[in-house]
């Protein structure tokens, strides 16, 4: 029922050119949400351009999105034509763009008003037929009180919400998506078809937290010989895979409290304050170094100055483990290095 209210939701909004916001957990499918929207309305044949707005650097956002030109900033030796311009004709989807600073979403107000924009370094308006599509896994409501999104934008927004359910409310979607995941040792045989009676009802009953991702891995996990899957084997299976928030078992002994006091002590090497003293502070205390400090103690990475190119495990794989996708990874982890150099600047 959760899908058939969304399929039914994407095909009226599909022929419209307004933006539409599509809203959902990490790894329910807001992308393919978007991309259906692409595919049914009269852009089809033009290109769908996706851009995850939360793995950009601040400093590049504007230019990821509008471009820039030649000599904007250091580094610039070309032109350099940004996410409108390719997806001309075509749609535009901007994953997690509450991420986008709130200069960026005033610019982007201000394509969806009269579908006009400036490259960075740039005093030329430039026209784009794009049809824009959102993606956003907050409550942008909260995000407008908190001064994070701006009142502007979300009532731009707000006229056309697509939620996308996550999969522990679309129990029938599990056996689906199981029944066409193919098993590698049998042409023909589907995982669904392979587990057995106790396995399928742990499918079913298990939240799946990382939703899609979560349980595309879990099917790669299985063991690839022997017909039947066991309740045992599917537990071991589904385990290896989820991100254990036993605190204990991430941080050791000291749990959360000791990941606590480790992000207070960076707040306070940063800010010179004993404790976060406004809500905006402690937002920025939670969101910008408890968040990327998380990522990186369940990681297991400690005081590190730079993110590998090829970590091991690989971003793909941390970002199976914690129910996400690799960009956000590699952002969160960016960010950890970012903090660990500010506060040896501070102190």
């Amino acid at each position: 029922p959760a899908f058939g209210a969304l399929e039914r939701a994407l095909l009226r909004l599909a022929p419209l050119p307004q933006p539409v916001l599509v809203r959902g957990e990490t790894g329910t499918g807001k992308e393919l949400a978007a991309r259906a929207l692409h595919q049914h309305s009269p852009r089809a044949a033009g290109p769908f351009v996706a851009l995850n707005c939360g793995a950009i650097p601040e400093g590049l956002c504007e230019s990821e999105l509008f471009g820039h030109v030649r000599g904007a900033f250091t580094g610039a030796v070309r032109a350099h034509h940004g996410a409108f311009a390719r997806a001309s004709g075509g749609t535009l989807f901007l994953d997690e763009v509450a991420e986008l600073p709130l200069d960026v979403q005033g610019e982007l107000l201000t394509f969806l008003d009269d579908q006009r924009y400036k490259r960075f370094g740039d005093e030329v308006w430039r026209q784009a037929d794009v049809r824009v599509v959102c993606g956003t896994n907050l409550d942008l409501r909260a995000a407008v009180r908190d001064g994070r999104f701006r009142a502007d934008l979300w009532y731009r927004l707000a006229g056309r919400v697509v939620e996308v359910a996550p999969l522990r409310e679309r129990r029938a979607d599990v056996a689906a998506f199981l029944a066409g995941q193919a098993r590698a040792e049998s042409a023909g045989r589907s995982v669904w078809d392979a587990l057995d009676e106790g396995a399928r009802r742990v499918c079913l009953e298990h939240p799946w937290r990382g939703n899609f991702r979560e349980l595309a891995g879990f099917a790669r996990r299985l063991p690839a010989a022997g017909e039947v899957v066991t309740e045992a084997a599917t537990r071991e299976a589904i385990a290896e895979g989820a991100l254990e928030l036993r605190p204990a078992a991430l941080f050791g002994g000291g749990g959360w409290d000791a990941l606590a006091a480790e992000a207070t002590a960076l707040y306070r090497a940063r800010t010179r304050l004993d404790e976060p003293a406004r809500a905006g502070d402690f937002r920025e205390y939670v969101e910008d170094i408890f968040k990327p400090l998380f990522f990186a103690r369940a990681l297991g990475l400690s005081d590190i100055d730079a993110v590998p190119e090829r970590p091991t495990p690989s971003f793909e794989e941390m970002a199976r483990r914690m129910g996400c996708d690799a960009s956000t990874v590699k952002a969160q982890l960016a960010r950890y290095v970012e903090i660990r150099r500010a506060a040896r600047v501070a102190r």
